[in-house]
Formats: structure tokens, sequence, C-alpha cells
């Protein structure tokens, strides 16, 4: 891409330069002024014709008298000063590139570079795509009983591409979106020089209605802080704390481990699950198990799992995360809360739900209100005369006006 870049600079340069040359052209010498004699001949006196004629046989020998031949008469050439300018161009207002044919040259260059991105950039997310589906569809196979319809792979967009499965304990489903950088679009390319953007598998997982409640978030410490601004993951601010995780080889610097239950991250320690992190933290975007699932209605209780995708040659390095992955279903479908905490969990729930429903409660009160004051005051605005009722209309919209200036307001200082 910086090569075509490269090229780009080069024609546009060769460009400027032959069109300011022609435009510019000085290489001309200009007519040197002639230069006034300082002792000029006084003229001759006149002579007749025939005084001339004699004169000039007289001055001439014999010989060149018998080979002199009358001079042939050719075109007389225009001064040299007038040559000169007419071969010299009067300079345009415009820039030089844009005289004669360089805004055509650079259209087309343009249009040619972004066409060329287009299919490199395509081929490179269709070769990266199909590299992570060749390597792993086999695991897929071995834990889901059916891989895709027509294909395993479906191609959605230049840089999304999708698969699902089904049949498998624990869950009802699978469904992974392979999200590329858009290396099909020039502008985002260009863009992304400055704010580089990353290959993303994401894992979404419809468990079963025999999971237990729990609400669990892994993400390193780099997107701690989208905890409060994401709103697929307000579970986590609900019901979920922060929990400092016992083994060794854990690195607490790098993940941080939020759960509303102790007992639930005891059992991922137990199984093993903190030590396959640990190893390959580097490529983990988040972990999310959750019974009130926000991204997806018809499944409450649901596993999302978003990993850093390498490129097609170090597709291998996603080997343990992918085995991970299946992994957790299987131990998080076994995890048994005990009735204590099963107890909390219900509790927390509940006093949640009632909040909610207050909230809407209060909420649809409020509704109520404003709908009786409106029938009141158009009640009230019926009985009055039309001179009463031009005067309350006027008192009205003065009062909406001066409230939405006063939402303006606030909005521009928040």
């Amino acid at each position: 891409m910086r090569a075509l870049l490269f090229i780009v600079l080069i024609l546009l340069g060769q460009v400027l330069s032959t069109d300011e040359y022609d435009e510019y052209d000085t290489d001309t010498p200009a007519p040197e002024p002639v230069q006034a004699q300082s002792n000029p001949v006084p003229p001759k006196p006149a002579q007749t014709r025939t005084q001339e004629r004699q004169q000039q046989s007289e001055d001439l020998d014999d010989d060149e008298f018998i080979t002199h031949q009358p001079e042939q008469h050719r075109p007389t050439e225009p001064p040299k000063s007038q040559a000169v300018e007419q071969d010299v161009k009067v300079p345009s207002d415009w820039p030089g590139f844009l005289t004669f044919w360089g805004m055509e040259l650079l259209s087309v260059t343009i249009l040619a570079i972004y066409g060329l991105n287009f299919y490199l950039g395509s081929t490179e997310n269709e070769h990266i795509a199909t590299s992570w589906g060749k390597r792993y569809l086999q695991l897929f196979s071995n834990n889901f009983q059916k891989v895709g319809d027509v294909s395993p792979i479906v191609k959605q967009s230049q840089n999304v591409f999708t698969l699902s499965a089904t049949g498998r304990q624990h869950c009802v489903g699978l469904h992974s979106i392979v999200e590329l950088k858009r290396r099909h679009d020039l502008m985002f390319k260009i863009i992304g020089m400055f704010s580089p953007s990353y290959d993303k598998l994401t894992i979404d997982i419809a468990m079963d209605n025999d999971m237990a409640m729990m609400v669990l978030g892994i993400f390193p410490n780099r997107n701690e802080k989208s905890i409060k601004k994401e709103p697929e993951l307000k579970d986590i601010l609900r019901f979920a704390k922060y929990r400092q995780i016992q083994a060794k080889a854990f690195p607490s610097d790098k993940l941080v481990v939020y759960s509303d239950s102790l007992e639930v991250v005891e059992a991922l320690d137990d199984a093993g699950v903190f030590h396959d992190l640990a190893e390959n933290h580097a490529a983990i975007e988040s972990i999310h198990v959750t019974d009130q699932c926000l991204w997806n209605s018809k499944y409450k209780k649901s596993m999302r799992l978003v990993f850093l995708l390498p490129d097609a040659r170090n597709m291998d390095s996603l080997e343990s995360l992918m085995d991970l992955s299946m992994y957790l279903i299987d131990v998080i479908g076994k995890i048994k809360l005990s009735p204590q905490a099963n107890t909390k969990a219900c509790r927390a729930r509940e006093d949640h739900a009632a909040a909610q429903r207050t909230k809407d409660d209060v909420k649809q009160e409020q509704e109520r209100k404003q709908e009786e004051k409106y029938k009141r005051d158009q009640e009230a605005l019926e009985k009055m005369s039309p001179g009463e009722r031009e005067k309350e209309e006027k008192r009205r919209a003065k009062k909406i006006l001066k409230k939405k200036q006063n939402a303006k307001v606030k909005v521009m200082y928040s």
C-alpha cells in the first residue's frame, strides 16, 4: 500500500513539474534592444534611378558582373521578439496540475488505488477467515452434532464471517463471529494508521436453563473502564464484585475477575481455568457468563467469549483458547451453587426486579398524572372566551419554549 502511495506522489510530481515547465519556460533568450549609434551617418543626397544603376555597374568588375544573378525573393521572417512572444504561454490562475490532463490522471489513479485496495483487502480478510475455519472446523465438529447449514462459514460482509453449531450437552447452540479489520476500505485503512484496530473472534453460547444463577466477568486491565460504558455489561455492575484470585500463576496485574458468587470463582480455579487464562491473557478481550443476558433476549443464560484473532500464519496460537471455550461449556454447566449462595443470588435478582418494577410504576404514575392534567387544561380551555383562549395558548407556547431553552442550556453545560 505504501508503494502505491509513493507511485502516486511521483506521478503528481512529474505532472506538476511538466505543467510548470510548459507555462513558465524561460530558456528562450529575450531579444536584445538595439542601441542607438553615437555617430549617425548623414543621409546622402537624393539620386535618380539611372544614376544609381550607372554607379553600381561602374563599381563591379567584368567577372562579377557576368556571374551576378538576381536575388530571389524570400518570405520575410517575423522579428525575433514576436516569435518569442508566440512561444511563451501565459500562465493561468489555476494550479498547474488542474490545467491540461493532471486532474484526470489524479482521479483515475485514486480510483485505481481504491479498487486495488478493495480487492486486496477483501481477499486478505477471506484468507484469514478461511484459515481460522479450516484450522478449527474439526474442533467444532467433535463438540457439536451440526456445524453450519450449507457451508460452515458464512460471509456476512467483506469483513464479517459467521459460524454456527448446535447439538451439545449443557448448551443450546454456538454462534461465532469473525469480525476483521475493514481492510477493503481505503479510508478506514488510513485512519487505522493513527487509531489501530484489531481482528476479533466473538463466541456466543446459549446455555441450558439448568445453568446456575451467576454473573461472571473476566477482563484485561486495559478494558476495565469499559465495564461502565458498555450497556451489555450492566449486570456486572448490578450484581458482581471484584474478586482477588489466589492462584499463583494468575496474572492479577493483567486480568481482573468480577463475580456475584465466590463459589463460582472457586469452581473455576479448581477446574484449572485460571491457569489456562494466565498463559494466554494477551489474546483475551472479555469472558462474560450471565443469567441476565442483555445481548440476546431469547436466551437469558448465555456466555460470551471475545478473543483477539491472530493472522493467518499464526492461527495455531489460538488453539488453547479455542479448547478452553469448549471446556468452559462443561465447567459452567456443571457448577451447582450451595443453598446459601443460591438463596443470596435469588434475593439479589428479586430486589433488582422489585426496584425495576418500582421505577416502572413511578414512571407510569407520572405519565398518568400528566395525561390527567392535560385533559383538565383542555377542558378549561374550551370554557374560555376566544380572547382568553388566545392569551392562554400564547402563554402555554411561551412556557414550552422556555423549557426547551433551559433543556438546551443544561445539555451544553453537562
